[in-house]
């Protein structure tokens, strides 16, 4: 069973990343572009390929592939496509959350 969020005020940013693990707080530059930009693309609402991460984050396909790689919690469609990472994703599984007009899902619940 999920549960679902409406997001309505701003986000407190030192909040979540006091709550975010240590590691992934200090993860390269590289692999910090990358993750980011894959989290902002997802939260777009729809599944993310290689080449549009790689182009985005301004990297090469071979930076993205080793990344995802090394990285578990990552989500595929059938067609090989990013649909999830680290939490974050556009299935609905885990908690529904919204923002503006977009409804993503994550294995973490949220408080309001």
């Amino acid at each position: 069973m999920s549960s679902s969020v409406a997001l309505k005020q701003a986000i407190d940013l030192q909040a979540l990343l006091d709550d975010f693990p240590e590691e992934f707080i200090h993860i390269p530059p590289l692999q910090q572009k990358i993750t980011i930009t894959l989290y902002r693309l997802l939260a777009e609402g729809s599944a993310v390929t290689r080449q549009q991460l790689a182009q985005k984050a301004s990297v090469t396909e071979l930076a993205v592939d080793e990344m995802l790689n090394a990285c578990g919690g990552v989500y595929f469609n059938d067609d090989k496509d990013i649909i999830g990472f680290l939490g974050l994703t556009i299935e609905p599984i885990g908690h529904k959350f919204i923002i503006g007009d977009q409804e993503l899902f994550t294995t973490q619940y949220i408080k309001e």
